[in-house]
């Protein structure tokens, strides 16, 4: 289970800069590790999916709702 910390530092980072996501979606686990935040290949899979639905009007609100399923317990 991730610290709730890091992936708000992550997808604050994703839905604030466009390079980011781009780098992210190449690399999401380097572009993770350079802020500090290690994700499974799970998880980055499951980011990479919801960056890839398009469009930031509605990313950051997506990305919680995945956050939510990854730091909730089992």
């Amino acid at each position: 289970m991730k610290p709730r910390e890091s992936l708000t530092r992550l997808i604050n980072l994703l839905v604030s800069d466009a390079k980011a996501r781009q780098d992210f979606f190449l690399d999401p686990l380097g572009t993770a590790k350079r802020i500090g935040v290690e994700l499974t290949d799970d998880e980055a899979e499951r980011f990479k999916k919801e960056l890839a639905k398009g469009g930031v009007d509605d990313l950051e609100e997506r990305l919680s709702k995945s956050a939510c399923l990854l730091t909730s317990p089992p």
